[in-house]
């Protein structure tokens, strides 16, 4: 990744420890704290994040004896060499002294061959987006590193626990902070809800500062499917709008018991009769 932030680039500032950490290859100004929580770089990482994988970054305006060894220290991003900084044209130019220098042998920060055609319009009108492939005007559930199998991305759903903010393996049960139980809440990132799905019952709308966001639940189903073909309509609470990110629909479903210990479930929003690619979320025993 290319990062071009104004504040610190990490900040770590709970009790919580952080494992299996990695962060590699990316190309950013490290301002005035960089990576910070209990102290500047290596503190921080040893405390918060232990056994993380940080190397072959550019952390302009750092300093190398705050990190980890096979990281990079230009004084200034003009330093880096872009090809156009001030023109966005963020790709490094051929001097760039952190080209081909990866993990994966590619040029540090953004692969912008790779982005530039993950956004490209195919022939067949179908639009590639980083994580899911799906058809134009189509419900789409984004996905990690999609197989490709059919015309739309099949993978790991970009899905988290609406309790705690947790990806899977999820439970079917979740202790809500003020103590006790309840069914898992899943917050579903989707695509093509918002602009497909009619409004028929304002009356469940969500409010949201001071805006009011359309919810579309009543007009969106959600099917999740065994490994056995067994299929089981799940509750949508809320489908619309994330609210945040523009472009970005969101989609809440309610677990129901039965998926308890079901290591691969196959999850497709319908909406009317379109039906999305295919999400994968699992369940711990």
């Amino acid at each position: 990744n290319t990062i071009l932030q104004s504040g610190n680039l990490i900040t770590a500032d709970s009790n919580k420890v952080n494992h299996r950490f990695v962060w590699t290859n990316n190309l950013a100004p490290h301002n005035k704290y960089g990576v910070t929580g209990n102290g500047t770089g290596t503190p921080t990482l040893e405390t918060y994040f232990p056994g993380a994988v940080f190397r072959q970054n550019v952390l302009a305006g750092g300093r190398a004896s705050s990190y980890p060894a096979d990281n990079y220290f230009p004084a200034n991003l003009n330093e880096v060499n872009f090809i156009d900084y001030a023109g966005r044209n963020y790709r490094l130019a051929s001097n760039s002294l952190y080209k081909f220098l990866g993990t994966d042998g590619k040029d540090l920060g953004c692969d912008s061959e790779a982005l530039s055609a993950a956004l490209s319009v195919t022939e067949r009108d179908y639009v590639s987006k980083e994580t899911v492939t799906a058809a134009m005007g189509s419900p789409a559930v984004l996905t990690i590193d999609p197989s490709g199998a059919g015309e739309v991305g099949a993978g790991e759903a970009v899905a988290l626990n609406e309790d705690n903010g947790r990806s899977g393996p999820f439970s079917v049960l979740t202790t809500a902070m003020a103590g006790g139980e309840h069914s898992t809440r899943l917050m579903l990132f989707t695509t093509g809800i918002s602009g497909a799905a009619p409004n028929t019952n304002p009356n469940n709308d969500v409010r949201l500062g001071d805006r009011v966001l359309a919810n579309l639940a009543e007009s969106v189903g959600v099917e999740a499917r065994t490994a056995e073909g067994r299929v089981i309509r799940l509750d949508v609470e809320y489908a619309g709008l994330q609210g945040k990110y523009s472009g970005l629909d969101q989609v809440n479903i309610i677990i129901p018991p039965e998926l308890n210990g079901i290591d691969r479930i196959e999850l497709t929003i319908i909406v009317g009769e379109r039906r999305s690619n295919t999400g994968i979320i699992s369940f711990k025993p």
